[in-house]
């Protein structure tokens, strides 16, 4: 789907610890934490992309598998897509986007809470 890019995160090592992973570092000052339990839903919304830290709005699913469903606002193109952790998620405006937890999941958002209320604009749940 055009305005949804999912890439996979570099595995960097593996060791009895468990595992290193890097990506690339985004010029924001904070980082939103997000922790949800299986079954829960996120986002209802979408972007219009007048912030830079959401054109594209960028998250990082650290844990978990997500069930994303997209609208296209602009071609009314719709997609249901599962994304495992870890995977970075980017969603272009005016892609309308929510997400529903298949199991428990955290994930890390690249703005501020300030930021997103700025460019976002809410809508109601069309995923059941």
């Amino acid at each position: 789907m055009k305005g949804l890019k999912i890439e996979k995160i570099k595995l960097e090592k593996v060791d009895k610890r468990g595992k290193v992973y890097e990506f690339f570092n985004l010029p924001t000052k904070k980082l939103v934490l997000v922790d949800r339990v299986k079954g829960s839903f996120s986002g209802q919304h979408y972007h219009k992309g007048k912030i830079k830290m959401k054109n594209p709005e960028v998250v990082i699913l650290c844990k978990g598998k997500v069930e994303l469903y997209l609208k296209n606002l602009k071609t009314g193109e719709e997609k249901r897509v599962i994304v495992s952790a870890p995977r970075i998620v980017k969603i272009y405006p005016f892609i309308y986007h929510e997400a529903k937890a298949l199991s428990d999941i955290i994930l890390l958002e690249f703005n501020s809470l300030k930021e997103h209320k700025k460019d976002t604009v809410k809508s109601i749940r069309l995923i059941k």
